[in-house]
């Protein structure tokens, strides 16, 4: 369009997104050809009175309001591009901690079932164990038990033994004799 246009381009990290542009200017120290402008209109139909009025309306800056216009738009530049590029690391770290917190969710999850498992068996095993200190301390009543009642018995047919084999010295009934102690072994 024969006019002049600051464009700054932005930068994310290394990669380009986009640009910034100023608008179209002229400069105020050279002379635009308004014969130019005048042509333009005709070839592309526009009307040409709308036309030279928007070209009248064009803003006109010096060579230094543009330089610092530039050094401005570079700072703002650099600016924004390193603020969307933290803006993004930051990003991509909250989804790198999202992302450990559900692993980290996960295996507690299992931990606990890990857990639950093992209150289960310790459980089951304490259960075995009273079981066992039950099944001894039956074992070990019986076997007194047994022991109290052996010891009497122990004696009484120690006793039948050695009335049985001196049976023809009393002076009682001797078959009588005889079934009584038989009835006494046989108990």
């Amino acid at each position: 369009n024969n006019m002049w246009d600051v464009v700054t381009p932005l930068y994310i990290g290394d990669k380009h997104v986009g640009n910034v542009f100023f608008g179209q200017f002229f400069y105020d120290d050279e002379i635009p050809d308004r014969r130019l402008f005048e042509i333009q209109a005709e070839k592309y139909g526009f009307n040409k009175e709308a036309y030279l009025a928007a070209f009248d309306r064009i803003p006109r800056f010096s060579r230094n309001t543009i330089e610092n216009l530039m050094v401005f738009y570079s700072k703002l530049s650099e600016m924004l591009s390193k603020t969307s590029h933290a803006n993004l690391k930051l990003a991509k770290a909250f989804n790198t901690q999202k992302e450990l917190q559900l692993k980290l969710e996960d295996k507690a999850a299992e931990v606990e079932e890990f857990a639950n498992q093992m209150e289960q068996l310790a459980n089951d095993r304490a259960k075995q164990l009273k079981d066992a200190e039950r099944l001894s301390a039956i074992g070990a009543t019986a076997a007194m038990v047994g022991h109290d009642i052996r010891n009497p018995l122990q004696a009484i047919v120690s006793d039948l033994y050695l009335v049985t084999t001196d049976v023809d010295a009393l002076d009682i009934n001797q078959e009588a004799k005889k079934n009584l102690l038989d009835n006494i072994k046989n108990i």
